[in-house]
């Protein structure tokens, strides 16, 4: 690798606050919008930076989006509150969830792809069962703004970080707190590996925090 720009994509949101990979790696669903006004998923061919589709006009940016494992439906995580689900396919809309308070953050599918969990500005997170449409459990030991999660591999557990300059540790099936860890700033993201979680924090560090030897 060289470090070389190989090309720019134009014709995208006026902010970006997410990107992933279709499971394909042949497109990208950029998340973004303009700020108190409009926001969307703008769907886009790696080959040639075309956009192909737009999804999820809403009156807010889009904060957050994840593909469903093993599905053609993707999560899509916004500012007015909501958090919609999307057929791929016919990129039609099948599901919208109104349970938050205010901004959505951040969505996560579990491994299983069966629940799905969110993070907002109300000082919550949330998990949902999608096929009965159902509030399963909410997750209140945050006591600012959460704005980043990930669940184990085993998906019986979840790590969010938020405001409060914390991580925490809880149980997916009741929502009950297992652990926290000081992290010094605020947390804004949270990213899952083998054994250990990566928070880019505002202090200006991206923290690595073990968390095999408490599993």
């Amino acid at each position: 690798l060289e470090g070389k720009l190989v090309r720019r994509i134009e014709n995208l949101g006026q902010q970006i606050f997410d990107i992933e990979f279709f499971p394909d790696g042949r497109q990208i669903a950029v998340a973004g919008g303009q700020p108190g006004k409009s926001g969307e998923v703008r769907i886009v061919e790696l080959d040639d930076g075309e956009v192909r589709a737009v999804l999820v006009r809403s009156t807010d940016v889009i904060w957050d989006i994840a593909f469903r494992p093993e599905s053609i439906e993707l999560a899509v995580a916004c500012a007015d509150k909501s958090i919609r689900l999307v057929n791929l396919e016919n990129l039609e809309e099948t599901l919208v969830l109104q349970s938050h308070a205010d901004w959505v953050t951040g969505v996560i599918w579990t491994p299983d792809g069966k629940t799905l969990v969110s993070s907002s500005r109300d000082k919550s997170a949330k998990v949902f069962d999608v096929e009965k449409e159902q509030l399963l459990v909410s997750y209140k030991g945050h006591n600012s703004a959460v704005r980043g999660l990930s669940v184990s591999t085993d998906g019986k557990q979840v790590y969010s970080v938020g405001g409060d300059k914390k991580l925490h540790r809880w149980n997916l099936s009741n929502g009950k707190p297992i652990k926290t860890v000081a992290l010094g700033g605020d947390g804004f993201r949270t990213i899952q590996g083998p054994g250990w979680v990566l928070i880019p924090n505002s202090d200006m560090r991206l923290l690595k925090i073990d968390v095999a030897k408490d599993s």
